[in-house]
């Protein structure tokens, strides 16, 4: 569900925080960014090299980001709803590349509360990093430490900042697309 800041919303159930959880782990959508990653990680650090390259490094490394994003979902959840945070994505209402793109960041780590205002986005946050470092159980052991999951943390809060900015420039690059009857872009 795509909302604007000006769109009057209601409060989120914990049956709809649910279904959206499910939806945002469990949908083959949610595929997508484990396997980009994977691919982008093999590609330019190997990291953990141990994994190696190749489909077996890939589909380590593919699983291991699928991992973190339903270990992360499942933390964010419960956290989300006890502390009355709205987890739907806002488009901004600027206007300007620059205003547009300073919220969409903000966005990535403030969010609204259920009973207006907004808060740090502690459920995401928490989440992230808890995945992080939860992955330490899998890692090889020259990776399974505090500065590596700190890394692996942080690596996922920037690839957030890009789907957040992503999400907000979308339509507009959507716009550009040329589409005709044959096109894969709806």
């Amino acid at each position: 569900m795509t909302t604007t800041p000006s769109t009057p919303q209601s409060q989120l159930t914990f049956r709809q925080r649910f279904e959206r959880y499910l939806n945002d782990t469990y949908r083959p959508v949610s595929l997508l960014g484990p396997g980009v990653g994977a691919a982008l990680t093999q590609w330019t650090t190997h990291n953990p090299r141990q994994w190696g390259q190749g489909f077996d490094g890939y589909g380590r490394r593919f699983a291991s980001g699928y991992g973190r994003n339903v270990i992360s979902n499942t933390i964010a959840l419960p956290i989300a709803y006890l502390d009355h945070e709205d987890p739907r994505h806002y488009r901004s209402d600027r206007t300007g590349i620059w205003p547009r793109a300073r919220y969409a960041l903000v966005h990535t780590f403030v969010t609204r509360k259920t009973t207006g205002g907004e808060m740090p986005f502690f459920s995401h946050i928490i989440g992230t990093y808890s995945a992080a470092f939860a992955a330490n159980a899998w890692y090889p052991a020259a990776s399974a430490d505090t500065a590596h999951a700190l890394y692996r943390g942080s690596t996922a809060m920037a690839a957030s900042i890009v789907y957040s900015e992503l999400f907000e420039f979308w339509p507009d690059l959507k716009q550009m697309i040329p589409h005709n009857r044959h096109s894969v872009f709806p």
